[in-house]
């Protein structure tokens, strides 16, 4: 007997402990191994329809039988398995069990010692699914139980496990199905067993119903064609649905499609509404069903095109968007930015808050040029989801990112303010207007950056106040330069300061107008050696600037070059750091503020003696890094931030 298994089935996917408990129930208990079920078709092969796992990892036990056969000389036990395991077909020797979504993967070789035995291989071109690791995995904990086994009961001969293993028993069901078959199919009756017995997994459930749903020929076919491409389009899919299996995209897609609706209904994780099945339940005929797969298909197919576009240089998404040559040219550095942001957002771990995004490239991909975004619509779109990405990423707990943005895909599948409507949605995620964005995040480096990037760059103004629709909104935001990079600013990794006071000269110091503290220096201040892993110890600023000027200055010096002055009851001067980026000139005044930094600005102002900086420097740190104080420049950050989220409300009817 030949057994095939077709590329629309799915992969091998056994978890470690159900191998383990398999290879314990053929090679020691003897056990009913359930129902295999397959169609009859034209040619040698069953088709397999139900049973991959148990048969893969059945012929597999077999082969590191063979194996071990091999290793211990017992020949007949070892051309009895070969026996079993093949068959020859015009002159060449075939497993019996074939797989059309990895190829070939088991093969015969001769050992260096001359001993035939089979090993493991399987081609990357041939693994549609990815299911190498998989069957190398249970490869390797087939050889170790068998091992273990044999050392357990060393009196227990290899043919005696062949033997034990052939005691087992399964059920054979094989159908024929004519043309036109109106009846129960093999795949129904798949269905019947299993979903019932609860022993698949809703992706196994989802595809079985729409098998089962379609039943001639021809829509079987499609069904297969479309099922085996929706797969491999998913597996390519890993860095836009992260750590996701095929029923959580499933899920995914089904969700953004329900959200469109009114009314809505909610679709679990089993995909099921109120206990049916969602292809039962919405999709029981078979025009819809090949429908709803084939635009699957066509959802996959767009998001990876968008995704592979974006990494070409010069990008100018005419996939989404329509724009004259001029605006095109006018747009070329604020595209190359777009490319980054939408990288970034796919780039995040949270699945769920991507998905109106998925939505919104999907369905600008599917329309004509007329009716696809403008400029000004994907710029919006993308800089509103750019403070989306920081709340739901980072911001806000995981109470607040269970939900979907069902408004907003509503309001995207009709075309209906929808920049307005995001507006909301940020403002919902936020819980209002008041956000405390947390030390938590502050430490996280991705998440700083993203948070400055925000309050450095990003402007919203409305031709009306309130906006009485989207085309009032002008949205804009801008990235870091990509020279700037997180540097320190108080504290130095090398724990040193060169300090100036306001009397140096550069060739003609005076005394007690230059000093150089080191580490033993400040060996009784904590803030010291702890204050450079401190996240209010950053500043985003360009690369060379701060290699070449701000150096390991004291910090005087270092706000004179960064705003022009010491003073903060002095503006930032025009064309400095702290005028052109808003969180450099709030570090500044907090770093102004904080108490025991006037001390230290008179000892510059007055020459004074290294023992007496050195004491001012070292109060100054000691209350610059305080819980307290930190927690005063966290209260600045909200508020700024709030007050970009008080601008949105100010803008809304």
């Amino acid at each position: 007997m030949l057994l095939s298994i077709p590329a629309d089935r799915r992969e091998y996917k056994w978890e470690k402990s159900k191998i383990k408990t398999y290879v314990d129930n053929v090679l020691v208990r003897n056990k009913f191994l359930g129902i295999i079920t397959t169609e009859v078709p034209e040619g040698q092969y069953l088709s397999l329809v139900d049973g991959q796992q148990r048969l893969t990892t059945t012929i597999l036990i077999l082969a590191q039988l063979y194996n071990a056969c091999a290793e211990e000389g017992e020949v007949a036990t070892q051309h009895e398995i070969e026996d079993l395991i093949t068959c020859e077909i015009g002159g060449r020797l075939h497993f019996r069990l074939e797989n059309e979504s990895v190829g070939e993967y088991l093969h015969f070789f001769t050992a260096e010692d001359g001993r035939k035995k089979i090993r493991l291989g399987i081609e990357p071109g041939a693994d549609i699914y990815r299911q190498a690791d998989k069957f190398h995995e249970a490869w390797d904990i087939i050889e170790t139980e068998l091992r273990e086994y044999r050392r357990r009961n060393p009196y227990t001969t290899l043919d005696q496990y062949k033997s034990q293993l052939l005691d087992c028993e399964m059920l054979l069901f094989a159908q024929k199905n004519p043309e036109n078959l109106q009846q129960g199919s093999s795949e129904e009756i798949y269905i019947d067993i299993n979903e019932k017995a609860q022993r698949l997994d809703p992706e196994d459930i989802f595809k079985g119903h729409c098998f089962a749903i379609c039943k001639t020929s021809w829509q079987q076919d499609q069904i297969k064609t479309l099922w085996r491409s929706i797969k491999q389009q998913f597996f390519c899919m890993d860095k836009l649905f992260k750590a996701a299996r095929m029923d959580h995209f499933l899920h995914f897609y089904l969700l953004t499609q329900e959200a469109t609706k009114d009314p809505r209904q909610d679709i679990n994780t089993e995909l099921t509404i109120g206990g049916e099945n969602i292809i039962i339940h919405s999709y029981n005929t078979s025009n819809k069903v090949i429908n709803l797969l084939t635009d699957i298909e066509t959802y996959q197919q767009n998001l990876l095109s968008f995704s592979n576009d974006l990494k070409i240089i010069n990008y100018c998404f005419t996939r989404v968007m329509t724009a004259t040559p001029q605006v095109i040219g006018n747009h070329r550095e604020r595209f190359r930015e777009l490319a980054v942001i939408f990288q970034d957002i796919m780039a995040c771990k949270q699945n769920l808050f991507k998905l109106p995004l998925f939505y919104f490239i999907d369905q600008n991909c599917r329309k004509s040029p007329a009716d696809k975004l403008s400029c000004a619509q994907l710029e919006g779109f993308a800089y509103l989801y750019y403070i989306y990405m920081f709340l739901f990423s980072k911001a806000c707990n995981s109470r607040k990112r269970g939900d979907l943005a069902n408004g907003l895909i509503y309001k995207l599948n009709a075309g209906q303010g929808y920049l307005m409507q995001f507006m909301k949605e940020i403002l919902d995620y936020a819980g209002g207007t008041d956000v405390e964005i947390g030390n938590k995040i502050m430490r996280n480096a991705d998440a700083r950056k993203q948070f400055y990037t925000i309050l450095d760059y990003f402007s919203i103004v409305s031709a009306n106040t309130p906006a009485g629709a989207d085309s009032d909104l002008t949205i804009k935001l801008r990235l870091f330069p990509s020279d700037y990079n997180t540097e320190h600013l108080l504290v130095n990794q090398s724990h040193t300061v060169v300090w100036h006071s306001a009397g140096y000269q550069e060739g003609h110091a005076l005394p007690n107008t230059e000093h150089t503290f080191s580490a033993d220096d400040f060996s009784a201040c904590p803030a010291w050696s702890d204050g450079h892993r401190h996240w209010s110890n950053f500043v985003l600023i360009n690369e060379n600037f701060n290699r070449e000027n701000l150096k390991n200055h004291d910090i005087i010096h270092k706000l004179t070059l960064l705003r022009g002055s010491a003073d903060r009851t002095v503006p930032a001067k025009s064309g400095s750091y702290a005028k052109k980026h808003a969180h450099i000139e709030t570090v500044c005044q907090h770093i102004m503020r904080t108490e025991g930094f006037p001390a230290l600005l008179d000892a510059y102002q007055n020459d004074a003696p290294k023992e007496d900086v050195l004491r001012c420097y070292t109060a100054f740190l000691t209350n610059y890094f305080s819980d307290e104080n930190t927690d005063m420049l966290m209260n600045q950050w909200n508020g700024q931030f709030s007050g970009i989220l008080k601008r949105f409300q100010s803008l809304l009817p």
